[in-house]
């Protein structure tokens, strides 16, 4: 795939195509580590995420807050990354027009039946623009509910209180992609997400957008990949009710020797919280509360927040330390490069 830092403008919208197939929401992530174990570890015994089961290859894990059977999915690898993102669609008979819609498109599409991963029921598989994989399901598994369950019977577990770093839900993913225009105009034309948020300069070239098939600000954020590589990830984002619990669970974290990467700070895209810590395989998590929904007022105009280029910096962080430049182009699997094919001056200024 070509790749340059200057891309002709495109259309900015939100609005989605009319009527089936719909995607429903972002459900799950598939996460690759090189140390399983440590990587199961943190996610339980520190983030505070419970093991629902496990099999030959995958650990399937939840939050506290989540009825499904899993929304995170840990796997033994060679390097961390991302195996595939996956989203419900609304409605069984969905998955068959997604997957011809697709193949039209000339993607290769592979299809997976109910069953063949815990707890899912018949789902799709294709690669996007970036050479990241989508999963598409028509369902993930409603646990039972827990003996010691919650006296809120919308919840699964009573409420974790002084436990501290227990997030309630997964929230989304940031991807790195070499062109981000050209993944946003590919997952609206489709996978029917609307584009809610972009930073633009006056050449058309794009660093960051977000994406989502709900009223949340995003369910996919898309970021700029110096690098020219494919399929790579930036971080997972992780549901916190407020501030006042993550701050909780930062003083978990430290306590087990987990120091963040970013934060605590609140961005200005997008007005929410954060706090970014690595796992030990080396995954980027993003300890995450606040934020807008965004409502269609008049679905038939396009309406998305559009940031300039040179208000980069406030839209990244609008309160905290501002971000360095590895933290915005390293991702996983990592990156191998000469010290002479770093991102230049002109991508970082750009994207700060």
């Amino acid at each position: 795939m070509t790749t340059t830092a200057t891309e002709a403008a495109a259309p900015v919208q939100r609005v989605r195509p009319v009527g089936p197939p719909r995607l429903s929401h972002f459900s799950h992530v598939h996460l690759n580590t090189p140390d399983l174990e440590a990587s199961v570890d943190f996610f339980v015994n520190v983030l505070g995420l419970y093991e629902t089961e496990r099999d030959e290859k995958n650990v399937y894990l939840r939050c506290w807050g989540e009825w499904a059977h899993h929304s995170v999915i840990l796997s033994q690898a060679a390097q961390p990354g991302l195996v595939r993102a996956g989203f419900l669609v609304e409605h069984p008979s969905h998955l068959k027009g997604y997957a011809e819609q697709l193949r039209k498109d000339g993607i290769e599409v592979t299809e997976v039946s109910a069953g063949e991963v815990r707890g899912q029921g018949d789902s799709i598989r294709f690669k996007g623009v970036g050479g990241q994989e989508y999963e598409l399901a028509t369902k993930i598994d409603r646990i039972s509910r827990p003996a010691n369950h919650s006296r809120v019977m919308d919840r699964p577990l009573p409420y974790p209180g002084n436990s501290g770093a227990t997030p309630r839900r997964l929230h989304h993913i940031n991807i790195l992609v070499p062109s981000v225009a050209e993944t946003r105009q590919w997952a609206q034309d489709a996978l029917g997400m609307k584009n809610t948020l972009v930073v633009r300069g006056a050449d058309g070239f794009e660093p960051i957008c977000t994406l989502t098939s709900t009223v949340d600000l995003h369910e996919i954020a898309v970021s700029f990949d110096p690098f020219s590589s494919e399929g790579r990830l930036h971080h997972i984002a992780l549901w916190y009710d407020g501030m006042g619990d993550i701050v909780s669970a930062a003083e978990i974290l430290a306590e087990h020797g987990v120091k963040a990467e970013a934060g605590l700070g609140k961005h200005g895209g997008g007005e929410n919280w954060f706090y970014y810590v690595r796992e030990p395989g080396g995954n980027r998590i993003e300890l995450y509360t606040g934020g807008y929904q965004v409502l269609d007022l008049d679905p038939t105009i396009p309406d998305v927040t559009v940031w300039d280029l040179d208000q980069a910096d406030d839209a990244l962080v609008w309160i905290g330390q501002p971000m360095s430049p590895n933290f915005l182009t390293d991702g996983t699997p990592h990156v191998e490069h000469a010290p002479q094919d770093e991102p230049d001056a002109e991508h970082l200024t750009r994207i700060m």
